[in-house]
């Protein structure tokens, strides 16, 4: 049986953050705790709290967000929507009320050019176009590396339970999915297969240079996969099942010797999948904290610590459960 939520009326004369916010505050959850219940970033949680609409992503993921908040406050969905839209269409015409003011055009002196003075300008300009090139070698080496993430190009709706992420950025920056390393190819390209979680998967991509200057880009990919079941696996001797959390984790996994996938899968927070064989499995993992393990069934929990690498664990038909 579903759970039953009671719907909360909404008080009269209070902006859309305030009701969000004094709610929030009235079940003593901070934004932090909220965003890891909800997988909605505690950025635009405050976006929504503050009124700043202008810090959200697309009007429809938006409203997305807001269905999830709102159902997690326990707060009437429509009547949150709605007055969204309100507070967003008088944001709106206010802005587009307020026309630019004209400038004055400034009327420049005649000037009569002398040689001396065409000399004085050659010395100026020349010295211009040294500072401007020594500047923009100087703005090259310490800039943030450049990022380009060609797929999926923006937010959207996935079909299964994986997506590959391809862009490229400068050659010898180093690129991340959710905080986990992943490889990339001398020219600067990358691309990696992560597995999704059900629901929202917000997607970090950051790539950070050798002076330690970054770039993101983000994606919000929605999903509604079907629930992982065993039945494929009756006739498996070993059935191991991995759960990502609280952290992505990068896994590479061989099947009676055979990979799975031969560049390993970035799975992220919250994603499951599970893996069978006749005699042996073999994983490895980049992030043994956030690698949770079942294997036949039974609970075995994290294989290390926070950040630690696994190598090579094999999980056989007659492997004792501990």
């Amino acid at each position: 049986m579903p759970p039953e939520f009671s719907i909360t009326t909404l008080p009269p004369k209070k902006t859309l953050g305030e009701i969000l916010a004094q709610k929030r505050e009235s079940l003593n959850k901070t934004l932090e705790e909220v965003e890891k219940e909800t997988k909605i970033r505690a950025k635009y949680l405050a976006a929504l709290e503050k009124g700043e609409y202008g810090k959200l992503p697309t009007d429809t993921h938006c409203i997305g967000f807001l269905k999830n908040y709102s159902e997690y406050l326990e707060l009437d969905q429509e009547e949150i929507i709605e007055l969204y839209k309100k507070e967003r269409d008088v944001k709106v015409n206010i802005k587009q009320a307020i026309s630019p003011q004209k400038k004055e055009k400034f009327k420049y002196p005649r000037m009569i050019l002398t040689p001396k003075i065409l000399v004085i300008y050659s010395i100026i300009l020349a010295s211009l176009g040294v500072a401007l090139y020594i500047g923009w070698q100087v703005k090259i080496l310490t800039a943030a590396p450049k990022l380009e993430v060609s797929s999926p190009a923006g937010n959207m709706t996935a079909e299964g339970d994986s997506i590959e992420i391809i862009g490229k950025t400068d050659p010898g920056a180093d690129i991340y999915i959710n905080g986990s390393p992943i490889n990339i190819s001398p020219d600067g390209s990358f691309k990696e297969k992560i597995t999704l979680q059900n629901g929202l998967n917000v997607i970090q991509v950051k790539a950070k240079n050798k002076v330690g200057k970054e770039t993101e880009v983000e994606r919000n990919v929605a999903a509604t996969l079907k629930p992982i079941t065993l039945v494929d696996a009756v006739n498996q001797n070993v059935v191991l099942k991995i759960d990502a959390g609280p952290n992505s984790a990068w896994v590479y996994v061989e099947i009676d010797g055979v990979p799975v996938e031969k560049d390993g899968i970035l799975m992220l927070s919250g994603a499951s999948r599970i893996f069978t064989a006749k005699e042996k499995l073999v994983l490895t993992t980049k992030n043994a904290g956030s690698t949770n393990i079942t294997l036949n069934g039974k609970d075995i929990g994290v294989l290390g610590k926070e950040g630690e690498e696994v190598k090579n664990r094999e999980f056989t038909k007659d492997m004792q459960i501990r």
